[in-house]
Order: C-alpha cells, then structure tokens, then sequence
C-alpha cells in the first residue's frame, strides 16, 4: 500500500493504531510506503456463527446459504421437503450444512445465533384472502396481507 503523506495527510494523528507508530515525520511531498497486516485477536471460530434459514432451497436463500457457508459459518437449512434441499446442497459441496424437516425446527432455532426467515407462502393452492391469512378478521374485517 503507498500513502502519500503531505502535510495535511496525518497532521491529525501520528499513530495509525495504537500499536503503529511513524517512525519520523514527513517531509511536503515526501511518499513513504508501509506493510500493514490486519490481525484479529478473536479467533475464527469466536467469528463464526450458527443460523438457521427458512426457504433456503428458494433463489435468495440458495444464495445465501451459499454464502455463509463459504465464510465459515454453521448453517440450518429448515426445509418442508429434506429430498429438495439435498438436491441443492449435496453433502459434497455443503459439508457441515444440517438439513431439518419441521420437527427438528425448534431444535434448531434454539441452538442459532440468528434466524432468517425467506419462506414465501406455497405455491400448490390458489392465492386468496383466506389462504393468505387464514380467514382472520380484524374488528369485523376480513384481513389481507
């Protein structure tokens, strides 16, 4: 990385952190250049997280699956169809990622550090107010989503 350090450039501070200091001060139009490493003190695995993700096997949220596995994270697929969900995330290419069905869903979410909710409504049955929200009425009206 160069920095180009006139006058203005770091007339706010001498320390970049606190651990990096300049050596001497610099000179108008003078251009040094420095190596910097950025080093974590937490560990990969304090870095890592647990989530677990409904509508997983839908085109956001392959991609996002996809993603946190490729960062290291611990990911939960929840599924209504497991065959689906192996189809797309076959152990080979998503090794560590669990697949649950709804019976396994409570286990997971209690064990996620976070939970993303992408599931959209089926697509089997035809679209009204009464599949969407189940017929519930909200003082005397019918409510729609």
């Amino acid at each position: 990385m160069k920095l180009s350090c006139t006058p203005s450039a770091l007339s706010w501070t001498q320390f970049v952190f606190p651990s990096f200091q300049s050596p001497q001060s610099f000179s108008m139009g003078e251009t040094k250049r420095f190596r910097v490493w950025c080093v974590s003190n937490q560990t990969q695995k304090e870095n890592q997280m647990i989530v677990s993700v409904t509508g997983a096997t839908g085109f956001i949220g392959r991609r996002l699956v996809q993603r946190l596995h490729a960062d290291d994270h611990s990911v939960r697929v929840l599924t209504r169809l497991r065959s689906k969900a192996e189809l797309i995330f076959p152990v080979k290419d998503f090794p560590g990622v669990i697949i649950a069905e709804e019976a396994e869903w409570k286990d997971c979410i209690q064990g996620s550090n976070a939970v993303v909710n992408l599931a959209g409504m089926p697509i089997s049955t035809r679209w009204s107010a009464e599949v969407c929200c189940g017929g519930f009425l909200l003082l005397g009206y019918p409510l729609f989503c």
